[in-house]
């Protein structure tokens, strides 16, 4: 086993015990997952997954991912189970999702063309680059939902799965900084684990119990 494996190995299974939290806090009702998060989560993460890997990622950097999207729908169907998850009502909310729906029936459409040799293997493989950096960016937009919640109230959510999860994609940063050294074409890899790090640790921050303490003497 080397050390990039053993790496990515190991933030996929870090950020499994974090859903593992997540999932029994949830069962507990002491955490109230947000139905539009968690419905654009499992539908973007997929997506992310399948992006990554037609455009090379190595199996040791879609550990985490494929771990992060097994765990989201699990999640959203726990959701849909207690009867919460809907089709999202907020504008912005049902714009993202669209707009990840967008990314997968245009990528797609275009692997259909390239398939019949209507257009080159260089075009879908550039397309391909620019999906997957539109879905980063989706997937970045898609916390504005549970970040504008728990930043109301941080009283349906807990600190400890965001944490785990924070070290998890710090793992995820590290791993893709040692594999994919100096090569620039593959410097799109860091969006996923970056972005997903400052996004996880803000919503540590704010679920922190401190912050939930202040809120119930308030």
């Amino acid at each position: 086993m080397n050390l990039f494996f053993a790496l990515g190995f190991l933030s996929g299974v870090v950020q499994l015990l974090g859903y593992y939290y997540y999932i029994k806090k949830t069962k507990r009702e002491d955490i109230s997952p947000n139905p539009t998060t968690w419905l654009i989560f499992a539908f973007d993460t997929a997506l992310l997954v399948a992006l990554e890997a037609v455009a090379g990622a190595t199996f040791s950097i879609l550990f985490l991912p494929l771990a992060c999207a097994g765990g989201a729908i699990y999640v959203a169907w726990l959701v849909r189970k207690n009867g919460s998850l809907c089709w999202p009502t907020d504008t912005v909310d049902l714009y993202i999702l669209k707009f990840g729906i967008f990314i997968a029936v245009a990528y797609t459409a275009l692997f259909t063309l390239w398939h019949f040799q209507i257009v080159s293997g260089e075009l879908l493989h550039l397309a391909g680059f620019s999906f997957l950096a539109l879905s980063n960016l989706n997937t970045f937009v898609a916390f504005t939902p549970i970040l504008r919640d728990v930043y109301t109230s941080p009283l349906q959510e807990h600190a400890g799965p965001w944490t785990i999860w924070t070290i998890a994609y710090g793992l995820l940063t590290i791993l893709t900084y040692l594999e994919v050294g100096n090569n620039q074409e593959e410097y799109i890899f860091f969006l996923y684990p970056v972005s997903c790090l400052f996004l996880h640790a803000s919503m540590a921050f704010l679920a922190r119990d401190a912050r939930k303490l202040h809120f119930k003497k308030s």
